[in-house]
């Protein structure tokens, strides 16, 4: 048996896939963070950062199919570890009491998990794929460039749609501590 397919059959190598790609998704957040920084410098900055994006379509391409296989690899896994833990103890333990040992995050993964997974469709959605409002794909600058600013200006004048994503980002800092206290 060679060493990939020991990988991704081991509880430990799961767990390995599990870290390595929590930190690439954790890296791409960084960068996409950085990226949209550029908002704070006006429409000019945060336009070209966008057209410079979209100047190499291979390129942005393969990093967004990339981070898919990135993301479902990352999903699967944890998957697989929770049924493979579920399966090793069908039974809970006596006296209804907190596993000892299990941190505040390790027990709320899954919910962490799915909000940050709700989130995560809800901005392609919104943003890239223009689902949510159609207008924001024609939006174009005087350059003729994609508008990104007026784009997300526009997005959140909706008190709604801000309050969601102020939310969401609530709740990942706050896991984000909860997970530093324990």
């Amino acid at each position: 048996m060679n060493i990939v397919s020991r990988l991704f059959q081991s509880t430990l190598g799961k767990k390995y896939i599990m870290a390595v790609t929590g930190f690439l998704l954790f890296g791409f957040v960084l960068v996409h963070l950085l990226g949209n920084l550029q908002l704070f410098s006006g429409a000019e900055a945060i336009n070209r950062y966008a057209e410079l994006l979209r100047a190499e379509p291979a390129l942005l391409w393969a990093a967004r199919v990339g981070l898919l296989v990135i993301v479902i690899l990352h999903i699967v896994t944890a998957i697989q570890l929770v049924l493979r833990n579920r399966a090793a103890r069908p039974q809970k333990y006596a006296g209804g009491k907190d596993p000892v040992g299990a941190s505040v995050t390790s027990r709320t993964a899954a919910i962490s998990g799915t909000v940050i997974l709700a989130f995560i469709i809800f901005h392609l959605l919104h943003y890239t794929l223009g689902v949510i409002n159609p207008d924001y794909l024609s939006y174009h600058d005087a350059q003729g460039r994609h508008d990104v600013f007026r784009m997300v200006v526009h997005g959140f004048s909706n008190p709604f749609i801000a309050g969601f994503y102020l939310v969401s980002m609530a709740l990942q800092l706050g896991a984000t501590f909860v997970a530093r206290s324990f």
